[in-house]
């Protein structure tokens, strides 16, 4: 557990230890069973290879005009937005 939390960078109290480690152990029991489960038939992936991706048309939802995308700024010239100079 401290090196758990040192990797974490979790500060736990000597009053805590107690409780992480019932909580990392259920965490642990969990696990195994996990591993216990037979599953002679699932193959690594779950991606059947002869699937294909849905598709759908790339649509635009909102069409904004170049005057309603300007009216956002109080920089603006020659139709362009202006901002401060960055590099000299």
């Amino acid at each position: 557990l401290a090196k758990i939390s040192k990797l974490a960078k979790l500060r736990i109290s000597d009053t805590q230890v107690d409780s992480f480690m019932d909580s990392m152990n259920r965490i642990f029991d969990w696990i195994d069973q996990l591993s216990q489960i037979d599953v002679p038939e699932m193959n690594e992936t779950a991606v059947d290879a002869t699937m294909s991706a849905t598709e759908r048309t790339d649509v635009p939802l909102i069409n904004n005009t170049r005057d309603e995308l300007m009216s956002n700024t109080k920089h603006e010239k020659f139709g362009l937005f202006c901002t401060p100079k960055i590099v000299e």
